[in-house]
């Protein structure tokens, strides 16, 4: 605290006070101190002790005009100002000492006792409140009195000095202190007397007392407050598990000119701004929120403890009940009417594909106002703050989704290199517990290398592709272009090879696909039966600079070709077979007749007696893995009533395979019933044995049309079998044995004769035979 400098005293004065007697000296320097500092404006100070609703620190706040008349009453209020005023001054002129004393008296209605007056010495004082004396022309010692209005109340009885005060300030509960101050106004005059030898003089000044207004105090803390506009932020739209990450920011710089704006995006931010506060010892602050944009903005409410607010907030209790104003622009339609709240937006918006919000993050550009008035003990205040709503920037946000997204995992089946076949989002490969099988050859993984997101604006994307674990030679790797989600898109193709050797063709998958394809079945089955092995893929996706990485997990497997396998055998002309009776002990006489008994306009043709159909019932498959393929065979004839077959069954090895066969042989007249049943040998040697002329007479039966209704089954370890169905077209004949017929008529007859031509008729002789 400063006093005005003095006016200089003029010599003469000086000249004269050695001139006249001490105690005329005493009495004119008395009058001049009297005169002066009564008249200095700085004669009364005051200081505030509670600057603000957390600051207990005195301040000193100067009057605007001295308030030495009714027309400048000044205002005190109860408690909180304090009047700073001379008490004591000396000085030493002359080796005299000259003192000036001050007294107090107080007037008005109820004011006589409403001050309390503390005398303080210079050593009192804080170090920050010394009477500043360099304005006097002599050296000045000093005692001040504070001067404090309390009405009619007693929190300050026995308090002596002014850390006394601080202390009561700051100790005493708010609730009691603001009933001490809870007084009616008074009108008080102050009397300011100085005396000084003998001489004296006063001078009133005049004050209205007042309770202090809390209200305003606080309101005026709380709107430049930390937890007044907090930003409660929605990190990415959608993460891995669904989970989204959020944190609550304070906006320390309020946005109050409409010239700048606070930038806010689309979903991602939402303001948070308290509805009633409570504070500790003080009661509650309630604050109104409107805007003049309500349709862009979903509005909410939240409970949030006060910590996640303002972390080193001490004077809010309890947890705060904020609104929420969430820009959504036009998506405000697309909320379901059970989301009421900021946090289930968040879980709304947790369960939208990335995507399909894109086209909402990403509105035009717009300007809202928010008004806030706030209430504390009676008093209001209103403030308007701006904002402004921008496209985000999601380009990290893109990348995470992309690199998650379902279209980054696809595969190609190597009969169709043109069709991709997209990986559904619960099957994602995105942990080890939840590895992609992917089938040696027969199945191609297609990753993007690079594309473009009509989704999110045409951004363009590139992607990089690490196999891990020095397992990238286990892949035939290619790139290709093509449409994803109609995005135009390079794919990278990686093919597990097996035990397949390749060197050519390079870089080019569909003539690789058609190298796969020509591949005989038995050389494809041992390509694609390899052992399982796990690979793990690292992706990467990059856009302007922001990059997301992920893992995907992968387990080469022997591919099923079930199909390829019994696609291929049911041509196989092994599944229907001839032998003669001559040979039916002999597994290389057998003959392969499948492929010429498909016609049924050009039926495969029998012999009676002679040809055995071997159909098979079951073939142990040496060339793939010993598999086994069950055949079941009905017969249909034209003539049912002219079936006769003699049945029998038979293991043989036919292409290298393992076959267990039911015979038929068609038997014309012959009757077999004295052969024993299923035995094809016994038959064999029942025909061998006829005699010629009985062998013809029983194959000459009349012929007729025979259907072998074949169905056959791959077994399979696992799931479904397997099966196809086809049909044979056979006739029966009758037995071409003039061969036979030749042969016995040579063994039996005389063919070379001798006629005596003397008698021709009667000396016929038959001779050894000339063979």
């Amino acid at each position: 605290m400063k006093l005005r400098k003095l006016k200089a005293v003029p010599l003469a004065l000086v000249t004269l006070f050695t001139l006249t007697s001490c105690k005329l000296i005493d009495n004119i320097i008395g009058s001049i101190l009297v005169n002066t500092v009564m008249d200095l404006p700085v004669l009364i100070n005051r200081l505030d002790l509670m600057p603000s609703a957390e600051n207990t620190n005195p301040t000193f706040v100067p009057f605007e005009n001295p308030p030495s008349s009714e027309a400048n009453r000044a205002e005190l209020n109860y408690l909180k100002n304090v009047l700073v005023v001379p008490r004591d001054l000396e000085t030493v002129v002359f080796n005299k000492t000259i003192k000036l004393h001050f007294d107090f008296e107080f007037s008005g209605e109820g004011a006589t006792n409403a001050f309390h007056v503390i005398d303080v010495t210079e050593s009192d004082l804080p170090e920050n409140f010394r009477f500043d004396t360099s304005a006097f022309p002599v050296p000045i010692t000093y005692k001040l009195a504070l001067i404090v209005p309390v009405g009619e109340s007693t929190i300050l009885e026995g308090v002596t000095n002014i850390n006394q005060i601080q202390t009561v300030l700051e100790d005493t509960p708010r609730d009691e202190l603001v009933e001490s101050i809870d007084q009616e106004p008074l009108n008080a005059t102050m009397k300011v007397i100085a005396r000084s030898a003998g001489k004296s003089k006063s001078k009133n000044f005049y004050f209205n007392l007042t309770k202090p207004l809390f209200g305003a105090m606080v309101l005026e803390e709380v709107f430049k407050s930390g937890y007044l506009i907090n930003l409660y932020r929605i990190h990415g739209f959608n993460q891995e598990n669904n989970e989204v990450e959020s944190t609550i920011e304070n906006v320390a710089d309020l946005p109050s000119e409409s010239e700048n704006p606070l930038n806010l995006s689309y979903f991602l931010d939402s303001i948070a701004i308290p509805k009633i506060v409570t504070l500790k010892d003080l009661g509650d602050v309630t604050f109104e929120v409107t805007t003049n944009r309500p349709d862009l903005l979903f509005i909410g409410e939240m409970s949030k403890p006060i910590e996640d607010l303002d972390p080193g907030n001490e004077l809010i209790t309890g947890d705060v009940t904020v609104h929420t104003l969430t820009p959504v622009g036009t998506y405000s339609s697309e909320i379901p009417a059970s989301v009421d709240t900021v946090d289930k937006l968040k879980d709304h918006l947790k369960s939208v594909d990335v995507k399909e919000l894109y086209p909402y993050a990403t509105q035009p550009t717009q300007d809202f106002s928010i008004t806030i008035t706030a209430t504390c003990f009676g008093e209001e205040r209103t403030e308007t703050y701006y904002f402004r709503l921008q496209e985000p920037p999601l380009d990290q946000e893109i990348v995470d989704y992309a690199i998650k997204s379902e279209y980054m995992i696809n595969k190609v089946f190597y009969k169709d290199t043109t069709s991709i076949i997209r990986t559904t989002r619960e099957n994602m490969p995105s942990t080890p517990e939840k590895r992609m099988k992917v089938s040696y050859l027969t199945e191609t993984l297609a990753i993007p290398r690079h594309v473009v997101l009509s989704d999110f604006g045409n951004k363009e994307l590139d992607f990089s592709i690490n196999v891990l674990g020095n397992n990238a030679d286990k892949f035939y790797m290619s790139e290709q272009t093509d449409t994803l989600d109609g995005n135009p898109v390079t794919v990278k193709t990686l093919t597990p090879v097996g035990g397949l050797a390749y060197t050519t063709p390079q870089n080019d998958l569909p003539a690789f696909a058609e190298e796969i394809k020509g591949l005989s079945r038995e050389d494809l089955y041992d390509c694609v039966t390899q052992t399982s092995i796990d690979v793990d893929i690292e992706l990467s996706a990059t856009l302007n600079g922001k990059t997301a990485t992920k893992t995907y997990y992968f387990t080469l497997v022997a591919a099923d070709i079930d199909v390829e396998i019994i696609d291929y055998l049911i041509d196989d002309s092994s599944l229907l077979n001839v032998v003669t009776y001559e040979d039916v002990n002999d597994d290389v006489k057998i003959q392969k007749i499948a492929d010429q008994a498909k016609d049924p306009l050009n039926p495969y043709a029998i012999e009676h007696l002679v040809d055995t159909i071997v159909v098979p019932q079951s073939i142990t498959l040496t060339n793939f893995g010993n598999r086994e393929l069950q055949i079941e065979t009905t017969i249909n004839s034209d003539d049912p009533g002219a079936l006769n077959f003699y049945e029998a069954s038979k293991s043989a090895t036919i292409s290298d395979n393992l076959v267990t066969a039911k015979t038929l042989t068609p038997l014309g007249s012959y009757d077999a019933s004295a052969v024993d049943p299923n035995n094809l040998t016994a038959l064999a040697d029942s025909i061998k044995a006829l005699p010629t002329k009985d062998l013809y007479k029983h194959s000459q039966s009349v012929g007729y049309n025979v259907e072998l209704n074949v169905t056959v089954t791959l077994v399979s370890g696992e799931g479904e079998p397997e099966v196809r169905s086809t049909t044979f077209y056979l006739k029966t004949i009758k037995a071409d044995v003039d061969s036979k017929i030749g042969t016995a008529i040579l063994d039996t007859y005389d063919i070379v004769n001798l006629i005596d031509h003397t008698d021709p008729y009667i000396n016929v002789t038959n001779p050894p035979q000339p063979t």
